[in-house]
């Protein structure tokens, strides 16, 4: 497996626990976002000390940053979402016709 693959796994490992970390946090969103912010500012520093095969043009933190912000955020945001609704326990309302504000007005107008 070649250097930018193992970045990038890295990246996507990275952002998911970041994820569940801000989805256990519950109904605290900034605790869960300070914990998702945190875990990408520390990121090239876990990649720098476990993928010792990098090129030098990769060994700054800030191309690390810079290469991996997107899957980042897409893993954290995912895994964030996913975990709160499954703590949670989150229910799905479903559609009330009779509660709708065009069918008042429509009964109303007509009755």
């Amino acid at each position: 497996m070649n250097v930018n693959n193992k970045i990038t796994i890295m990246t996507y490992a990275l952002g998911s626990v970041a994820g569940v970390l801000s989805g256990l946090a519950g109904k605290n969103v900034m605790a869960g976002a300070v914990l998702g912010i945190v875990v990408y500012m520390i990121m090239p520093k876990i990649i720098l000390n476990v993928i010792k095969e990098l090129p030098d043009e990769m060994s700054e933190e800030r191309l690390i940053w810079k290469r991996s912000l997107w899957s980042f955020l897409l893993f954290w945001f995912y895994f964030w979402v996913l975990t709160y609704n499954l703590v949670v326990g989150f229910e799905p309302k479903f559609y009330n016709p009779e509660k709708s504000l065009l069918y008042q007005m429509i009964q109303n107008m007509t009755g």
